[in-house]
């Protein structure tokens, strides 16, 4: 028997809409960004695409670090 880590809320998986809304861009330019390995690739399912919360949320936080850096 596998473990696995229990569900979180961090840890879901989320679709188009909801990516579109955390980050501020528009499918195409996150497809575009997915392109050029800049943001986080999804997981297919079936035909649909989602993406981890927790890898989307880490790459708003290193654009925001980045940010304050500059």
């Amino acid at each position: 028997m596998s473990q696995h880590a229990p569900l979180t809320p961090e840890n879901r998986l989320i679709r188009m809409p909801e990516v579109e809304h955390l980050v501020g861009l528009r499918r195409s330019a996150i497809y575009m960004l997915i392109a050029k390995n800049e943001f986080p690739a999804p997981l297919k399912i079936g035909t649909a695409s989602r993406w981890p919360l927790d890898a989307v949320a880490a790459w708003v936080d290193q654009k925001i670090k980045n940010a304050e850096a500059a």
